[in-house]
């Protein structure tokens, strides 16, 4: 993250704190040592250090989703706009790596997932707008509702980079999954030719 901010400063220390200490070992005295204010700063902007969890989250599916819009091709072929998303979100996992872990820990406990699910509509809405283009070409099978294959789409990209990325996928595994992902969306997304190029 870049600092922009004194909310902002905070959010980057609580990222380091968190995942050198844990949620439950982290203090908020940590956090704004780390941070460099004075802690009534920081309940200028949080009520406690669980309030930072969803605003860690917001702010690396902001992430997610910006380089992933300049990456995916928007007029590429179905192929070419699966292959830099599948290669996107593998990398941009890896780079959120411990923002991740610490939002699905932080959520879980408190009970913040809700807050995760609502930026996937946000996620959906431009990947179905991506892929219009390619169900107009015929590349898509002309009856596939694209929000509910966008979400599909969005869960199964992410869980293989979560499982490379996250979970200490080997080398060999990561290249395999990759091309059995995109074999994989291409048969189930594609138009009738596309069944003859898989």
């Amino acid at each position: 993250m870049r600092t922009s901010s004194k909310r902002e400063q905070i959010l980057e220390a609580a990222v380091r704190v968190l995942t050198r200490q844990g949620l439950e070992k982290t203090r908020i005295s940590d956090i704004v040592r780390e941070a460099g204010v004075a802690q009534g700063t920081f309940y200028l902007y949080f009520s406690s250090k669980h309030a930072l969890i969803p605003a860690i989250a917001a702010g690396v599916r902001s992430r997610m989703l910006l380089a992933l819009r300049q990456e995916v091709p928007a007029s590429g072929s179905l192929q070419e706009i699966l292959e830099a998303l599948v290669d996107g979100t593998i990398r941009i996992t890896g780079e959120l790596r411990d923002e991740l872990v610490l939002c699905y820990l932080g959520l879980a406990l408190s009970g913040g997932l809700q807050s995760w699910e609502e930026a996937r509509f946000t996620y959906c809405d431009w990947l179905a707008g991506v892929l219009e283009p390619c169900r107009q070409r015929g590349e898509i099978h002309p009856d596939t509702d694209l929000m509910i294959a966008a979400g599909m789409v969005k869960e199964l990209v992410e869980s293989v980079a979560e499982r490379i990325q996250l979970y200490g996928g080997e080398q060999g595994l990561s290249r395999s999954s990759r091309r059995e992902l995109l074999v994989f969306l291409m048969r189930a997304l594609g138009g009738p030719e596309c069944a003859q190029l898989c």
